[in-house]
């Protein structure tokens, strides 16, 4: 069976904001601002124990919020756009006993247990 297949930006920013966001200090900092807002809330609902929240709550929230994921998208975005090998097409052959992947700049090949490591293809061929 042949298939064929291409890694899209969609694709490609889901995967990288899911594994950004499941290290520990990331889940630190969601959790954060998950409670500095909820500090923020709180003392306008009229929670009487909570403090005013100053000028470096709202900074927090707003850099952990805002900041942090849309450095993070620019980061994903710029590297998807200049890397060939991202985007790039596969083509998948996929035999009982063979698996061949091959894309425009190298080859992989997987026969039974043993498997090749990649061949790298020059990019003008």
């Amino acid at each position: 069976m042949k298939i064929t297949t291409k890694v899209t930006f969609r694709q490609y920013l889901k995967l990288l904001f899911g594994l950004t966001y499941q290290r520990p200090i990331m889940k630190v900092l969601v959790g954060i601002a998950i409670a500095v807002l909820l500090w923020v809330i709180g003392y306008y609902l009229g929670f009487s124990f909570l403090p005013e929240p100053v000028i470096y709550q709202y900074l927090t929230l707003i850099l952990i919020v805002l900041v942090q994921p849309l450095v993070i998208f620019t980061t994903i975005r710029k590297t998807y756009r200049s890397s060939n090998h991202i985007s790039e097409r596969l083509v998948m052959d996929l035999l009982q006993d063979k698996i061949q992947i091959n894309g425009n700049l190298f080859t992989w090949k997987c026969i039974g247990t043993r498997c090749s490591g990649l061949s790298k293809r020059r990019s003008g061929s």
